[in-house]
């Protein structure tokens, strides 16, 4: 048994089934992470030569539309991104360095979801 599919399982699980089902109840927060993450790995990877400050603002515009659809309480929306940041991170890599395909199809997944997120809430694709 090799160690890919271990590890694979292991993400799509700490980004699906670790949290609780109310720190995702909107997908904003989820996408504020994802955007997050992948300026923090644009930053440290050598394989983007890009400034992450545009995947930085639009993270804020997602956690902007979390937060608002939380009535508000920014507490629990920023404890969630928190806590999938890292894990956003690793997916990228796990797709990227290793090219594993169940990460990129769960990547895909995520970008497909903020897509809509984004079409639903215009406001989330700018700060």
């Amino acid at each position: 048994m090799t160690l890919k599919p271990v590890l694979t399982v292991a993400v799509f699980m700490l980004l699906c089934g670790a949290v609780s089902a109310d720190d995702f109840r909107y997908p904003a927060a989820q996408c504020a992470a994802l955007m997050l993450g992948m300026a923090e790995y644009s930053h440290d990877s050598a394989f983007f030569d890009s400034n992450p400050d545009p995947l930085t603002d639009r993270a804020a515009a997602f956690r902007a539309v979390a937060i608002r659809q939380n009535g508000g309480d920014a507490g629990p929306v920023d404890t969630a991104i928190a806590d999938q940041r890292p894990q956003m991170t690793r997916l990228l890599d796990a797709y990227i360095v290793r090219f594993d395909d169940q990460s990129r199809d769960i990547f895909r997944r995520l970008l497909q979801t903020c897509q809509e997120v984004t079409i639903e809430y215009p406001e989330s694709h700018r700060p």
